[in-house]
């Protein structure tokens, strides 16, 4: 009665946009565990047994169209970095840390660099998701606190206002953890300029 091996691992777990950092120590983690990382979907990490090693993981914001994709992944293989997969926008790469350079590990080449791509997350993925809560969801809750507070109020509304406040929550959390990782992010490379 031998037990079959397993070699595939999912794991649940995420990541706020500002946490790139964290996600990658994460993936080399595991893979020094023996997990490689296969593919993630947001929520869901994907990893393969593997022998351990220290490998290092690198995440990107750059904002290339996909019409000019094979340039910049050609770019990263050029100095040596496996191109894994892209997620919502952010690009993974892998790369050996035996006999590697400490410099050779990184594919930003200064502060100002992270800083940039901070930038890009902000402009590319935050700008929009504010525009939808100040264009959609605000004038929404204007519309059903006003129909609340009506005589003529449905149970509906009251459960349609219940949503939208938690939408609106939900939000707000959102982009102050996100602007507290900005923040987080320019003091420390700024700093390091």
């Amino acid at each position: 009665m031998g037990g079959k091996l397993n070699t595939i691992k999912r794991v649940r777990k995420h990541f706020l946009l500002y946490d790139y950092e964290k996600e990658e120590q994460y993936l080399h983690e595991m893979h020094a565990n023996g997990w490689r990382f296969v593919d993630t979907t947001g929520w869901r990490y994907t990893f393969e047994r593997c022998e351990p090693a220290q490998v290092i993981y690198r995440i990107d914001f750059s904002g290339v169209p996909l019409s000019e994709r094979d340039d910049y992944n050609a770019m990263f293989r050029d100095y040596g970095w496996e191109y894994l997969q892209d997620f919502n926008g952010f690009s993974y790469f892998r790369k050996s840390a035996d006999g590697v350079k400490p410099e050779d590990l990184e594919i930003f080449s200064d502060g100002q660099s992270r800083l940039d791509m901070a930038k890009r997350i902000l402009t590319h993925k935050l700008f929009p998701l504010l525009m939808l809560m100040l264009l959609l969801i605000l004038p929404q809750l204007i519309r059903l606190i006003r129909e609340a507070r009506s005589p003529k109020a449905y149970i509906l509304d009251y459960v349609l206002l219940g949503l939208y406040l938690l939408m609106l929550i939900l939000y707000s959390v959102l982009f102050l953890r996100c602007f507290c990782g900005y923040r987080r992010m320019k003091k420390k490379y700024s700093a390091e300029q």
